[in-house]
């Protein structure tokens, strides 16, 4: 029996290898048919690892988790090409010039490394850049280590994302044995494919922002709240995303504590922010701020239908109207929920995971890589639809074409279909979905 088991999981591990391989390097996001089948077949290898754990497995699974991801060392980004917007900002800065005051056509072709060679992968040449300063100091970092040479500035930025996971794993792993779950959750995240693809393949950020999230709550947890306020405030530099999550500690810390670990947390983004500041800067920023929320869609399920409504009634598409009242609604929703939620201290996570679902649910843009966050937190609660969304969302990569990308509704409507059927079969008819799940929750 235990070599049977031992020859399932060095099958598993083979077989992955072999298909991340050509997720990396041999198929692009134009195949969808072939891109679906291999994930599928990923997930399919992700469950039976989970499912048929045995303790003297952990840490075969968790180095697992590791190779798989060096699998993309060299590779190029396929199913994402933000990457080049981020070695573009990368160059600018190492140009000494401020990323957040020029856009893409302000500046090519008047430095060497800006040549249009570059330019020409950009996705939004004539938009300025929304990403925080930690991320462009990665950006920089790499920009200065390579700066004529794309592949090593992937390899580079790669480095810095797997740092950031293996302290996020570390951090993880603190945390559970501190709320006194079992260490094999960490492997839901370990394992994922999605979370695999999209920090290690497509270089997304969401993994470094996680980590300075959860050495919060570590520090939360031992009543540090100097430092728990300064981690909060590097994630908050990676990615804006952990300002949401403020409200949830108001009722835990008291007005007065908490008041105080905003500030902190204000300070830090702004000394991160501080070398980039400048009136150009504002303007920059609040222009992509707003574009993200009048002018882009992707993926979206309530906003799809309040557009429909909005395209019934006027005539056209409102989302300049329509995309500012969602985030507006999202807001109150966010303090609201807050407010009355329970605060013991695990239940946290669990908070924020329905604080991101809030916000998903009505957001006009949901790429893949933001399920990363969700799943995270989700790990040390109950709920394991995350999961089943991780594969999910993959469905809107199929309206990528050589022309360009077309929202296929019918999948959409299936994907969000099937994630509330599974939420509602978790809350109502599935007893044993705790995997895992102790007293203290």
């Amino acid at each position: 029996m235990a070599d049977q088991s031992r020859f399932s999981r060095w099958l598993i591990l083979s077989s992955s290898l072999i298909l991340y391989f050509f997720l990396g390097y041999q198929i692009s996001r134009n195949e969808f048919l072939p891109l679906i089948a291999i994930f599928g077949a990923l997930f399919i290898g992700y469950g039976w690892a989970y499912r048929s754990f045995r303790q003297q497995d952990f840490w075969f699974w968790l180095v697992a988790g590791g190779l798989l991801r060096l699998v993309f060392v060299v590779s190029t980004p396929v199913l994402s090409d933000d990457v080049f917007r981020f070695i573009w900002d990368g160059r600018v800065i190492f140009n000494g010039l401020n990323p957040f005051e020029y856009v893409p056509t302000d500046l090519v072709g008047t430095k060497e490394n800006l040549n249009r060679e570059l330019f020409g992968l950009l996705n939004s040449q004539d938009r300025p850049t929304i990403y925080p300063p930690i991320s462009q100091f990665v950006f920089y970092v790499s920009a200065w280590l390579s700066p004529n040479n794309i592949i090593g500035s992937i390899v580079i930025q790669r480095v810095f994302l797997l740092m950031g996971e293996v302290g996020l794993i570390v951090a993880t792993m603190k945390l559970l044995k501190l709320y006194g779950l079992q260490r094999q959750r960490i492997l839901l995240y370990v394992l994922n494919p999605l979370v695999i693809v999209e920090i290690s393949g497509n270089l997304h950020f969401e993994g470094l922002m996680v980590f300075f999230l959860f050495l919060g709550i570590l520090h939360l947890h031992a009543k540090r709240h100097l430092l728990a306020s300064m981690a909060w405030g590097l994630s908050v530099g990676v990615k804006l995303l952990p300002l949401m999550f403020l409200p949830l500690l108001l009722r835990r810390l008291g007005i007065r504590k908490w008041l105080v670990f905003a500030a902190i947390t204000g300070i830090v983004s702004i000394l991160l922010f501080s070398p980039v500041l400048s009136l150009t800067f504002y303007q920059g920023f609040k222009e992509a701020l707003l574009l993200y929320f009048q002018k882009f869609e992707f993926n979206a399920s309530i906003y799809y239908l309040v557009r429909e409504v909005g395209f019934w009634q006027k005539g056209w598409n409102m989302i300049a109207v329509i995309g500012p009242r969602l985030a507006l609604t999202t807001f109150l929703l966010i303090i609201g929920y807050s407010w009355f939620e329970n605060k013991r201290p695990v239940s946290l996570f669990e908070g924020m995971m329905w604080i991101l679902m809030i916000y998903y649910s009505l957001a006009l843009i949901v790429h893949p890589w933001y399920i990363i966050t969700i799943l995270a937190v989700s790990i040390f609660t109950k709920w394991r639809w995350p999961i089943i969304w991780s594969f999910l969302i993959l469905l809107s990569y199929e309206g990528y074409h050589q022309e360009g990308y077309t929202v296929n509704f019918w999948l959409i409507m299936l994907e969000y279909g099937l994630l509330v059927g599974f939420m509602i079969y978790e809350a109502f008819f599935r007893d044993n979905v705790r995997l895992g799940h102790t007293q203290n929750e």
